[in-house]
């Protein structure tokens, strides 16, 4: 270790890498905040010691994020991006000082406000336009009908086998996830780590039977995430509908089993939530013709 080392500490993005591999992160976090720490982190903090990180950097830091798009859309990242990267640096920062590294957070007067959600879904005059669209070749009408029938993730739909499709019982056992970190497919546990069993629709059922006679892979969707979150939202828009992104998909399942009469607390359980709340708050849109119907039933 040299001289300007033992003064200044070392630089944000070599302290990054020490804060990512921290106990408490876990394996799925770490391997997460690879992208946060290698995308947004090491090419803006570039060699800056952490010693020297001030106030003024910090609110230089928050403005280059809040500009920067997309690389793969090139629209401006999202509110919910923009929370975490900022989250990390925060949390990252607090870190130095639990170690003396710096005396207090330079980060600590950004506000992180909470995320405000606005539940995107499609109807069911436009789930059923989406459902007997002309796709092209390949799993992507397959990965809609997960979506919007069975209310899969992203990560779900990719990590899903055959193996976990019961076809005979009509049920998918869904036990895994998958994310891009990297450009590798990391294959980890659901959300929340918590495994589930969502019931086939009679649609979904046929279209899996009939993909399941000429599968060549192990995985009903073999492709990668990133493919489905780019190719998506510009189909949609292709139909004549809303240009949503595709987990609306998930939230347009959960809203329409709602809108149907379904319970709150059963809708939660197919969804893999873990709690009603979170259904309520963060996944359940507002139709207002839906409004208009329930109250025209009051006396």
């Amino acid at each position: 270790m040299n001289i300007k080392d033992v003064l200044l500490g070392p630089t944000v993005s070599d302290f990054a890498q020490q804060w990512r591999v921290m106990p408490a992160h876990g394996d799925v976090a770490r391997y997460q905040l690879i992208s946060v720490i290698r995308c947004y982190i090491e090419p803006y903090w570039r060699d800056k010691r952490i010693k020297l990180v001030k106030r003024k950097d910090v609110d230089n830091y928050v403005n280059l994020i809040k500009q920067l798009k997309n690389r793969r859309t090139g629209e401006p990242l999202s509110d919910a991006l923009i929370h975490s990267i900022l989250k990390n640096n925060k949390a990252m920062l607090g870190y130095a000082v639990s170690l003396g590294l710096l005396k207090a957070n330079p980060m600590s007067h950004v506000k992180l406000k909470a995320i405000q959600y606005r539940v995107e879904f499609y109807n069911k005059q436009q789930v059923q336009t989406l459902l007997n669209a002309n796709y092209p070749p390949g799993p992507y009408k397959l990965a809609v009908c997960l979506g919007v029938c069975a209310g899969l993730r992203r990560g779900e739909v990719v990590a899903l086998c055959w193996d976990d499709v019961d076809l005979e019982q009509r049920c998918l056992h869904i036990r895994h996830s998958a994310n891009m970190i990297l450009g590798e497919l990391i294959i980890k546990s659901p959300k929340s780590g918590k495994e589930r069993t969502v019931p086939i629709s009679n649609k979904l059922h046929k279209m899996l039977r009939d993909a399941r006679k000429t599968a060549t892979s192990s995985r009903v969707v073999p492709l990668n995430p990133w493919q489905i979150t780019i190719w998506f939202p510009t189909f949609a828009e292709s139909l004549g509908l809303p240009k949503y992104h595709y987990h609306c998909l998930r939230k347009t399942f959960g809203t329409l089993l709602l809108h149907s009469g379904v319970d709150i607390k059963t809708v939660s359980v197919l969804m893999g939530h873990s709690s009603i709340q979170t259904t309520a708050q963060s996944y359940i849109g507002y139709d207002a013709r839906q409004g208009a119907v329930a109250v025209n039933k009051m006396v």
